[in-house]
């Protein structure tokens, strides 16, 4: 199978299906995949798979949604189960169409490359990076847990990078902050 990648600097948001996240001190692109031939079963070919976990376990710990069962070594990951929600929260995330979830912390390649088994062609995952400076992760899985909409959102401190794919999976947008702060 060929792969190719195409990085767009500029992108038409609605296009896409996808936001347009770029906090004040952040970059963002977007990364669309092209498979020849296409995947038999849809998904994200393998190859990104790896390239893109390795990346974000390179930079530091990886945090990602979850819902399902934890089939992973227990000792390669902390997992943040979602808090119990009343009939509102409920009603929300039922009109919003976003399950609860919980959060995965892993610097784990095995558990990060998992990050794609979650509603990622119905572009429900969302995944942050944390700078390697021993940053608290508590924020960015708080995040993750309760946020809906990105568009006003921004990078909580010590996030390097927030990830989220763009329609039908086929791509990500990828928010960057500076390594440095």
């Amino acid at each position: 199978m060929n792969v190719a990648v195409d990085i767009l600097e500029t992108w038409d948001p609605s296009a896409l299906q996808t936001l347009d996240l770029t906090p004040k001190g952040a970059r963002s692109v977007v990364l669309i995949w092209h498979c020849d031939p296409a995947p038999f079963d849809g998904g994200v070919p393998t190859v990104i798979v790896y390239a893109i976990a390795t990346a974000l376990t390179e930079l530091g710990d990886v945090i990602f949604r979850w819902s399902g069962p934890e089939n992973w070594p227990r000792d390669a990951m902390t997992l943040v189960r979602a808090v119990p929600q009343g009939p509102i929260r409920k009603a929300r995330y039922w009109f919003m169409r976003s399950p609860r979830t919980s959060t995965v912390t892993t610097r784990s390649l095995p558990v990060a490359i998992r990050l794609f088994d979650y509603a990622w062609a119905m572009q429900g995952q969302a995944v942050m990076a944390m700078k390697p400076a021993g940053h608290d992760t508590e924020p960015a899985s708080k995040i993750l847990r309760s946020c809906v909409d990105w568009a006003s959102a921004d990078l909580p401190p010590g996030a390097a990078v927030f990830m989220a794919p763009i329609v039908d999976g086929d791509g990500a947008v990828l928010t960057a902050g500076s390594l440095d702060d």
